[in-house]
């Protein structure tokens, strides 16, 4: 965890699927860029990104194997009404329509089950990012 000005504020271990914040620690995101690992090529999750809204974050990066992941608060910030009510709706909609459209690309033999799972969340955030202001990049990594 770094504070806007990047000094180190805390570090923590957690499991493969899960990182538990102490209230204190909580407190200290509220403003503050998160940065964690997914050990394999991935975007965030749903659930990174329900924890960070709810908390106030400002930036959240995610860094995989090949790429790293930011996004950012739309303008005027976000927290849990934003999520629930904005950001989730969307992430449903466009889910419903990108897993039907991964599949197919699948099932024609135009993507491999390797680019569906390294594309599929990077899509649906692209996507939801555009409709609900979030802001949203990839990089590959150096």
């Amino acid at each position: 965890m770094l504070s806007k000005n990047g000094e180190l504020l805390f570090t923590k271990t957690g499991t493969e699927h899960n990182v538990p914040f102490t209230e204190e620690e909580q407190r200290l995101m509220k403003g503050a860029i998160t940065l964690h690992n997914h050990p394999v090529i991935t975007s965030f999750s749903v659930k990174d990104v329900k924890t960070s809204s709810e908390l106030g974050v400002a930036e959240m990066r995610v860094i995989d194997p090949a790429f790293v992941y930011i996004m950012k608060p739309p303008e005027g910030g976000w927290d849990k009404r934003l999520f629930d009510e904005v950001i989730m709706p969307a992430v449903e909609d466009v889910e419903a329509k990108l897993i039907g459209q991964m599949y197919d690309a699948l099932q024609s033999e135009k993507i491999t089950e390797d680019q569906f799972d390294i594309h599929y969340q990077h899509l649906l955030w692209m996507r939801v990012a555009r409709r609900t202001g979030l802001k949203y990049s990839r990089r590959r990594r150096k």
